[in-house]
């Protein structure tokens, strides 16, 4: 199995992982077991444990905070033409409901690194405009002046390629991610 439907699976993983990570950051009292959750996805991504103390685990709020994770949604996946290599993008959600669904959240670029699926790069969606690039009523965005999305770890991509293959697998509950889900695979 190569390809997207390589990548959808390894995005449903890493989402799972990511899932069981944060919730142990949460609620895990036990170091040792949250360090080995958070080893365990860190070959997917890399991101160190918090490092808080174990009594904070137990306020009521950690508790609560972990009943509402979920592993994000996957919305999209393309695969562009990047020089020899492939290179992937995941449109995903997040992962707590908001108050009127699941939006867009990130975007995580997955290239196979000695023979591994990993998450090259990670962006989050523009606030201002949910992703669309414009506003309602049509004008550019002034906050992320049509990017849709700012870069938050790993290597920058401005222009990826070209796309070769896009695959939506559902769209975002919440109505205000719309034009940005019709959006995906538009220059």
């Amino acid at each position: 199995m190569r390809g997207i439907d390589e990548v959808i699976e390894f995005l449903h993983e890493f989402a799972e992982a990511e899932c069981r990570a944060n919730c142990a950051s949460y609620a895990e009292p036990d170091d040792r077991k949250l360090v080995r959750l958070v080893g365990a996805w860190n070959p997917m991504f890399a991101d160190d444990p918090d490092g808080n103390p174990p009594e904070l685990y137990a306020r009521p709020e950690h508790i609560a905070a972990t009943a509402r994770q979920k592993p994000r949604s996957i919305f999209a996946v393309a695969r562009y033409q990047h020089g020899r290599a492939g290179l992937y993008r995941g449109w995903m959600g997040d992962t707590e409901l908001g108050p009127w669904g699941e939006g867009i959240c990130q975007n995580l670029y997955v290239s196979r690194e000695q023979g591994q699926l990993k998450v090259a790069a990670r962006y989050e969606v523009c606030s201002n405009c949910l992703g669309a690039g414009t506003l309602p009523d049509g004008q550019g965005c002034p906050a992320c002046d049509g990017a849709r999305w700012f870069h938050c770890g790993g290597t920058q991509w401005h222009v990826p390629g070209r796309i070769l293959e896009i695959r939506k697998l559902q769209a975002p509950t919440d109505p205000r991610y719309q034009r940005a889900y019709d959006a995906i695979g538009e220059p």
